[in-house]
């Protein structure tokens, strides 16, 4: 999973917010700085573009809102209109053409009234949003206004899917205290909307089915049309579930450092009314399955909408495999199917690594998962603790 991490330098205490009596004594504030800087200076492997890659961050929109539900702070950050040199240079402190300021290493800092609860909402990639109805404007959301809760919850995104840059989002709730406090290696996370499916191949046939195959595409059925912005976990099940008190970000990080995941985050809604469509992927390149040869390296990645399809009580995503076989002058097209193994949840944000083989007349499925991981900064999307299952798909 990539999770990209803020790292803060102000009084606080991360976690559920608590009461306080002193709250938002006298006009007095206190400094809540970010750091955006290494969030966008994560190395890229070698003939990457950071500036076309769908994962990276390409632009922040921090909202800080008050424990009263006012707007204290909504501001913009566009990677790609300030000089990244700079931004990340110690001592240089400016703004870039549109106004939007930044100190030394990046740091945005935001005076904010002491002793209040706060709700930190964090959206990457989110400025030109297609959800359904209309379009979001974010500049509506102004200083000092109630902060639309309820609408930004209900945020559905249409269409996403394998198109443009990734969304990403998250919402802390933070208890900012009286002093400063110096938690500049405490980050905040940031998760992408979408789930990530990469696949290896290999053709591993003998005798009578040796030959080269070639794979067209792959389709996984039931997969949700549209997501919401922000994660829907209903924490009242989740606790009910997990152990009271838990908080379900902690819980997933500390699952996914597991040797094998064997539990799974289930309790989460997707949007109401929404229709669970196959989804169907055709390669722009087939690709050629030499016979006995080495697996194919790994595809380039496909994202898949948040998804929760239920059938007997569990959630099943059955995969097809599309192929060409045969002679040049004579190419049969064929069908693989067979339920995903060992993938409990589509909750948003998990790389599934699917490992197929071509044996006789089947197929074999190793599904490696990379769920929620605490990492910073890591370029991947997932971390490497991977769980195995097989199965095997009839021909069709």
């Amino acid at each position: 999973m990539l999770c990209a991490g803020l790292a803060l330098s102000f009084p606080f205490l991360v976690g559920g917010c608590k009461d306080n009596d002193d709250a938002g004594a006298g006009n007095r504030k206190v400094l809540l700085s970010i750091n955006t800087a290494l969030v966008n200076k994560v190395a890229s492997r070698a003939g990457e573009d950071w500036t076309t890659n769908p994962e990276r961050m390409h632009n922040l929109r921090v909202i800080i809102v008050d424990e009263d539900g006012k707007v204290e702070y909504n501001h913009p950050v566009d990677f790609e209109r300030i000089d990244l040199d700079k931004y990340n240079n110690a001592g240089d402190v400016g703004s870039d053409e549109r106004g939007m300021s930044y100190g030394k290493f990046g740091e945005l800092e935001f005076p904010v009234v002491p002793n209040q609860c706060k709700s930190i909402y964090l959206f990457a990639n989110a400025e030109s949003l297609e959800c359904e109805g209309n379009k979001w404007d974010w500049n509506k959301i102004q200083q000092k206004t109630v902060f639309p809760k309820k609408e930004i919850e209900a945020l559905v995104l249409v269409g996403y899917g394998s198109r443009g840059d990734l969304p990403m989002s998250a919402v802390h709730q933070v208890d900012v205290g009286d002093e400063e406090v110096d938690l500049t290696d405490t980050p905040l996370d940031i998760v992408p909307v979408a789930n990530k499916f990469t696949f290896t191949f290999q053709n591993k046939r003998k005798g009578n089915y040796a030959g080269d195959i070639t794979v067209t595409g792959w389709k996984l059925d039931c997969v949700a049309d549209n997501s919401y912005l922000l994660p829907h976990v209903d924490v009242e099940t989740f606790e009910q579930n997990k152990g009271k008190g838990r908080d379900w970000m902690k819980w997933m990080k500390d699952n996914a450092e597991m040797e094998e995941v064997t539990d799974w985050l289930t309790e989460y809604s997707v949007p109401e009314g929404i229709d669970y469509k196959p989804f169907t992927y055709d390669y722009a390149e087939d690709i050629v399955l030499r016979n006995n040869a080495d697996a194919t390296e790994e595809t380039a990645p496909v994202y898949v909408p948040e998804s929760r399809y239920m059938d007997g009580g569990e959630q099943k995503y059955t995969l097809t495999i599309f192929t060409q076989e045969g002679s040049d002058d004579a190419k049969t097209e064929k069908a693989y199917s067979s339920v995903l193994p060992n993938l409990g949840s589509l909750f948003r944000n998990t790389h599934v690594k699917v490992n197929v083989t071509f044996n006789t007349a089947s197929i074999e499925l190793v599904v490696d998962l990379y769920p929620y991981t605490g990492v910073d900064l890591d370029p991947d999307f997932g971390i490497d603790v991977p769980t195995e299952g097989e199965t095997s798909g009839e021909q069709n």
